[in-house]
C-alpha cells in the first residue's frame, strides 16, 4: 500500500478532517483510510449527550476526504472539487468516541486529462468498518474542478 501525504492533496484541515490516513493499493484498486475517533471532537458535545455517536454526515465527508485526497494523489495537485453526489447512503451501526473507523473506498471509473465535463466526474463505492463489521457505506460522486 501507498500513502498518501494528507497535507500536500487534502484541502481540509483540522477540526474538518475526518481522515488520519490514507494509502492506496493499485493491485486491488483499492483506498484504505483510518479515522480514530477520539471523543474530544466538538460534534459529540450535541450529538448526544450522554449518548455521544458519530454524525452520518461526518462518516460520509471522511469517505469523501479519503477519496478526494487519492484523486488529488492521482493529479498531483491540491486541486478544488466537491461532492456531486452521495447516493446509496446506509448507516448501519452507530460509531462512538474510542471507535477506529476504517474506509474502503474503490474508483469506479477511470480518471481522464481530456478536460470534458465527463472527465471531471470521478465515482466511488464506500465502505466504513469498524473491525470486521460494516458501520456505514455510500456511493459517492467528486466532481473536480479542473
Amino acid at each position: 500500500m501507498q500513502g498518501i501525504d494528507l497535507d500536500s492533496f487534502l484541502r481540509q484541515t483540522a477540526p474538518f478532517r475526518f481522515v488520519d490516513e490514507v494509502s492506496f493499493c493499485e493491485e486491488e484498486n483499492l483506498i484504505k483510510s483510518v479515522r480514530l475517533y477520539m471523543g474530544d471532537e466538538d460534534f459529540f458535545v450535541g450529538h448526544f449527550p450522554g449518548d455521544p455517536v458519530v454524525p452520518g454526515v461526518i462518516l460520509v465527508e471522511s469517505m469523501a476526504q479519503s477519496c478526494r485526497a487519492w484523486l488529488n494523489n492521482q493529479l498531483g495537485e491540491k486541486a478544488e472539487g466537491f461532492i456531486a453526489s452521495i447516493d446509496r447512503a446506509k448507516f448501519i451501526k452507530p460509531v462512538r468516541p474510542g471507535d477506529v473507523v476504517i474506509i474502503e473506498s474503490k474508483p469506479l471509473n477511470d480518471l481522464s486529462d481530456h478536460g470534458t465535463a465527463t472527465s471531471r466526474f470521478c465515482r466511488f463505492s464506500c465502505v466504513s468498518k469498524c473491525g470486521d463489521e460494516n458501520v456505514a457505506k455510500a456511493s459517492l460522486t467528486l466532481y473536480q474542478n479542473k
